[in-house]
């Protein structure tokens, strides 16, 4: 995946059955996926949380991409990267635990209802996010670098004030510093500051789900929606985009 300057693809034209595959995601619901954390990121950075009941001190976290085995659950779909079992997974939440070799039981619900522990992203933050997956094209193959910055954007999403706009990776009620790669906050702050803080509301990635855990940490993960070959042939990377003209954010 071509990394540096992001550049916002724009699809000319998506079929009808594309449509309902993409209607059917939003209604996702009580199904249930149990899988096991096997890989955790290394990069790590400080993170300050200044509105949380639960901490408000510096505290030093991991962030990248989490690579999980699913052993059981009823969920029918297939989540990305689909080879086996093995799928990818970002944080949601931002103050709950999650410990590798351990095996968790989600519930797959809408990207808005993920971090239940502040009662819910929300759509406005989820659309955000949404928007932040379309744009960065956020699946496997990420590199470590970018799968950390990709982290950082999300909970400065979540836990930031949407009133609060422009979002800032270095001010507000959340704020992180001190990365073990100084560019992750670079990147992060570049893909919040061309994709969400320009005003303009790009395409929202509908494939995006949540997988929550009400005593451990939820997840968004990304769900695989077969393509029409006439489709595919514009490389829709994320499986699956809203598809529609770029809108001023009023």
């Amino acid at each position: 995946m071509a990394l540096g300057s992001m550049v916002r693809r724009s699809i000319v034209a998506v079929s009808l059955s594309m449509a309902g595959a993409l209607a059917g995601i939003s209604q996702v619901s009580a199904s249930t996926i149990v899988a096991r954390l096997d890989v955790v990121p290394t990069i790590t950075v400080d993170r300050t949380i200044s509105n949380s009941s639960i901490d408000t001190s510096v505290t030093s976290v991991t962030t990248g991409q989490f690579t999980l085995t699913r052993t059981g659950g009823d969920f029918a779909g297939t989540l990305l990267p689909g080879i086996g079992q093995q799928f990818i997974a970002y944080c949601a939440e931002a103050q709950e635990s999650i410990a590798a070799g351990t095996t968790y039981t989600f519930e797959v619900l809408d990207l808005s209802q993920g971090a239940e522990n502040i009662g819910g992203l929300g759509v406005t933050r989820a659309n955000y996010i949404r928007e932040l997956v379309a744009g960065v094209q956020a699946q496997g193959g990420l590199g470590a670098v970018a799968a950390a910055a990709f982290q950082v954007a999300v909970w400065e999403i979540a836990r930031e004030a949407p009133s609060l706009l422009p979002f800032s990776v270095t001010s507000g009620n959340t704020t992180f510093a001190n990365a073990s790669d100084p560019s992750v906050l670079t990147l992060a702050q570049s893909w919040l500051d061309t994709i969400i803080n320009d005003g303009v509301q790009g395409p929202l990635a509908s494939n995006v789900v949540a997988l929550v855990n009400q005593e451990n940490q939820d997840l968004m993960a990304f769900v695989r929606i077969p393509l029409p070959a006439s489709a595919a042939l514009f490389g829709l990377g994320l499986g699956g985009l809203l598809i529609g003209r770029r809108v001023r954010r009023r």
